[in-house]
């Protein structure tokens, strides 16, 4: 009796194994097959970009950048020295995945400071990416990415 017992429970973990194997593998390939996000190129994103509040971003061909009236959402309130709302500052810039990315796509611009308005440098943040009506649109999240509230940045 002990035979068929152990048969059985053996039967059964290997089928939740299976099944559990299964339900990942479907949710890997549906992320997959549904991120939306742009794979970039230094093409695409060489230029000068726009966002409110008259914050501007230049990235070169020779991966340097330039940005001038940075909001403090940007930079984080904790890491600011100063009261000022606004910063410039300057770095290079380089193309990377996003974390636990298991695509290894392209899809954020990385900005490391050398010069920022009284920040302690070097300072490194990452500008995501997603489609938008006119191309691509760069962006970061004002406080909780749960919230959903977005600073963009347009090419022009």
């Amino acid at each position: 009796m002990n035979q068929p017992r152990r048969l059985l429970i053996a039967a059964l973990v290997s089928t939740s194994l299976l099944a559990v194997l299964a339900i990942a593998g479907v949710f890997f390939v549906k992320r997959i097959l549904t991120d939306d996000r742009p794979n970039l190129s230094a093409a695409a994103v060489i230029g000068v970009w726009k966002g409110g509040d008259g914050c501007t971003l230049i990235l070169s061909e020779d991966r340097t950048f330039q940005m001038s009236n940075i909001p403090v959402s940007f930079l984080g309130p904790a890491t600011s020295p100063n009261t000022s709302i606004i910063a410039v500052g300057s770095g290079e810039w380089s193309l990377r995945a996003a974390a636990n990315d298991p695509t290894d796509r392209k899809t954020q611009v990385s900005l490391l400071f050398r010069e920022l308005d009284g920040y302690p440098t070097p300072y490194s943040s990452n500008l995501r990416s997603s489609f938008a009506e006119d191309g691509i649109a760069l962006f970061w999240f004002v406080g909780d990415p749960d919230l959903g509230r977005r600073f963009d940045l347009e090419k022009i």
